[in-house]
């Protein structure tokens, strides 16, 4: 391999390790507690029937030799009675462990995506942040939970050889540091070969979004519409196939190279024991020590390597696990830049504010292209604007400034005159309702799709119908069996498939259901046929002629009736006011307008 990773150290490993024991007794206390007490009852008992069978072996001996047996059937019940121990511990242990291995994927799941949809909008387009999310995205809510679950295996492996150590050192002090010198190789050889794999998993992460990307659209039923009369069925598999086989083939590249020295560490592993057996040997023949004790030692002997094999199998079994710890707790750890500073002030909730862009110059991180450049707008309280210009002109980028989703590099955004960055941003969220061009579809009724936009719990039916009115869904819910009980996706037993323009029209009843003091519409109707958007625009000026409204468009048919019309060109304002003034003017908006009305001629 041209590339070696680099590979967590063994303090920040402990420190995981650790966080996620942590965890595991936050999440699911009792259980973490009875795994330990099962586990402490567990390795007492196995110690006591590994002596009271070197006992038992050591008494038939006596008995052929002089026939004496006795205190033979106290010894094989008190063996009994610790295999009937060990049993019940480990069922414990093991419903203990399997408790918290489904708390731990509840935990995950919630605690991931509560973090990951906490930071700026910009951090997902940073190349590590995407690495991360790509190493992540597809198994987040398990592999943490099989993280924990080895984790409590690895502890137990650890108080097991610890008790076994105790008895091991009666034969001589310096047995166990060569048994553990001898398998230190083994846990390197391992430990570099699952690093190794995972770093491929690192440097293909966009291979791997790409491929999840495809599967997702060759098992969705809109998607495959477009594949199948395309053509593009085999064109995408073999996409699929060819980015499979190179990571694949990278990854048995990593396996083979880091499995060079596990066969000669797995060899030398057996040295250590093989001393120790020896010396024990040599200990009987010096009669210092007698054949039960012998037969004690012995097996115990024997089991450090179990144990130190079993440690060092977990260890090595948990590096992808920790390496995608490493991954998962760097993503949940990424702060938001773009935060409320403390004592932030909340906008009163019953005012609309005056919108100000003052001076604002604007790039987008490692961006070259300067967007805004001192950038100068002013939006009145209850205002009808509209943003128009060509593809690229900067009207979508200003709303993101204006939602605060990116921060100016230079200037200020003022809300009555108080910087933006100054406000409490849910006092400011709070008074818009948004609708984006690529709008959200989410998995569930027309009534959930809807009521979705607000928080309260004891809206009135009157205003849904209002809001599916304003949006022009009344007739189409009217039209399904199941009404507003309807799901949006036929794969859904109460479900059907809505076209484009009537998930469209759906997201503009959210929008609307909300009942934002001011609304920003980015690119709303793209999908919903002139006469149909007509309409909507038409409700839209009359209804919230008491409230802001911020709409971007590129059919210029639709804002003409706007107080004022923004036109954008490269980042600046090149034109402004009503339509009519636009149109004498016979500039760039002039222009733009009349090739468009052409299109329908």
């Amino acid at each position: 391999m041209k590339e070696n990773p680099t590979p967590i150290g063994v303090k920040k490993r402990l420190l995981i390790y650790l966080k996620v024991l942590k965890i595991t007794f936050q999440i699911r206390p009792l259980a973490g507690v009875g795994f330990f007490v099962a586990a402490s009852v567990e390795i007492a008992s196995f110690i006591i029937a590994m002596f009271a069978s070197a006992k038992i072996v050591s008494i038939l001996a006596h008995y052929l030799a002089n026939g004496n047996a006795e205190d033979l059937w106290l010894w094989f019940w008190i063996d009994i009675a610790m295999v009937i121990s060990i049993a019940l511990s480990n069922e414990i242990m093991a419903g203990c462990k399997r408790l918290i291995y489904f708390r731990f994927i509840i935990w995950s799941r919630k605690y991931y995506l509560d973090s990951v949809s906490k930071v700026d909008i910009n951090a997902f387009y940073d190349t590590n942040f995407r690495n991360q999310i790509n190493k992540t995205s597809m198994s987040y809510y398990w592999e943490l939970s099989e993280l924990a679950y080895a984790n409590l295996d690895l502890i137990y492996g650890l108080m097991r050889l610890i008790a076994i150590l105790m008895i091991v050192s009666q034969i001589q002090w310096w047995i166990t540091p060569v048994i553990i010198l001898f398998l230190l190789p083994t846990i390197f050889s391992e430990s570099k070969r699952a690093s190794l794999q995972w770093f491929i998993n690192d440097s293909r992460g966009d291979d791997r979004q790409i491929i999840h990307k495809l599967e997702r659209l060759l098992q969705n039923a809109v998607s495959l519409m477009e594949i199948k009369t395309l053509q593009l069925r085999s064109r995408a598999i073999n996409i699929i196939h060819n980015l499979d086989k190179n990571f694949y083939k990278d990854q048995e590249e990593a396996y083979k190279y880091a499995t060079r020295y596990v066969f000669a560490s797995s060899v030398a592993g057996t040295l250590g024991i093989t001393i120790g057996s020896a010396v024990l040997i040599f200990q009987v023949l010096g009669r210092s020590i007698g054949f039960d004790q012998y037969l004690f030692l012995s097996a115990s002997l024997l089991r450090v390597e179990g144990s130190l094999v079993a440690i060092f199998g977990t260890l090595a079994r948990t590096q992808e696990k920790i390496n995608f710890a490493d991954s998962f707790f760097a993503i949940t750890n990424t702060k938001p830049i773009i935060v409320d500073f403390e004592n932030a002030k909340n906008l009163n909730a019953n005012t609309l504010p005056e919108i100000r862009f003052e001076n604002v110059c604007f790039k987008y991180p490692e961006k070259r292209a300067v967007i805004f450049e001192n950038l100068n707008l002013t939006i009145k309280k209850g205002e009808h604007i509209a943003l128009v210009g060509e593809n690229g002109a900067g009207k979508s980028t200003l709303i993101k400034l204006l939602l605060r989703l990116y921060k100016p590099d230079k200037g200020r955004i003022t809300l009555d005159g108080v910087d933006i960055n100054d406000i409490a941003i849910d006092s400011w969220y709070k008074k818009i309702a948004t609708l984006f061009q690529d709008f959200n579809e989410y998995p569930a009724s027309i009534r959930e799709n809807v009521e979705i936009a607000s928080k309260t719990k004891n809206d009135s039916k009157v205003r849904l119908e209002n809001a599916a009115k304003l949006a022009g869904i009344d007739k189409m819910v009217n039209r399904f069996e199941h009404g507003w009980d309807t799901v949006l996706d036929s794969s859904f037993e109460k479900g059907t498939e809505p076209s484009g323009g009537q998930w469209q029209r759906v997201a503009l009843a959210r929008i609307f259901y909300r009942q934002g003091k001011v609304l920003i519409l980015d690119e709303p109707t793209a999908s919903i046929d002139a006469k149909a958007e007509y309409d909507i625009f038409n409700h839209i000026f009359k209804q919230y002629n008491e409230k802001t409204v911020i709409i971007v468009s590129h059919r210029f048919s639709t804002v003409r009736r706007a107080d004022r019309i923004i036109v954008l060109d490269k980042g600046r304002i090149v034109e402004e006011g009503t339509h009519k003034k636009l149109m004498r003017n016979k500039n760039l908006y002039n222009e733009l307008f009349t090739k468009q009305a052409e299109g329908y001629k």
